[in-house]
C-alpha cells in the first residue's frame, strides 16, 4: 500500500497537454511549456481523458503530492 501526504495546502492550475502513455497504454497529461514545469514531471489524473484528444490542451487543478518513500508527483482532481 502506498502513504501519501499532502505537501502543498493549496492547489494551482497549469495548463496541461493530453498524451499518449506507450508503456500503460492510456492517456495522460504531461505540463504545457507555458505551466513553467519540467515537462516529463507526473501528473496523476482522475480525471476521464477518453473524451480529449492527443495533443489537447486543458486546463487542471494539481496539488503535490509526495510518497512515503520520497517521490514527489502532481495529481489532478
Amino acid at each position: 500500500m502506498r502513504t501519501e501526504n499532502i505537501i502543498a495546502i493549496q492547489s494551482k492550475t497549469i495548463l496541461a497537454q493530453v498524451c499518449y502513455e506507450e508503456e500503460k497504454r492510456k492517456l495522460k497529461l504531461r505540463p504545457c511549456f507555458s505551466a513553467k514545469l519540467p515537462i516529463n514531471t507526473k501528473i496523476e489524473c482522475h480525471k476521464n481523458l477518453s473524451q480529449y484528444n492527443i495533443g489537447e490542451t486543458i486546463e487542471v487543478d494539481l496539488v503535490e503530492m509526495v510518497t512515503s518513500n520520497g517521490h514527489s508527483y502532481l495529481y489532478s482532481y
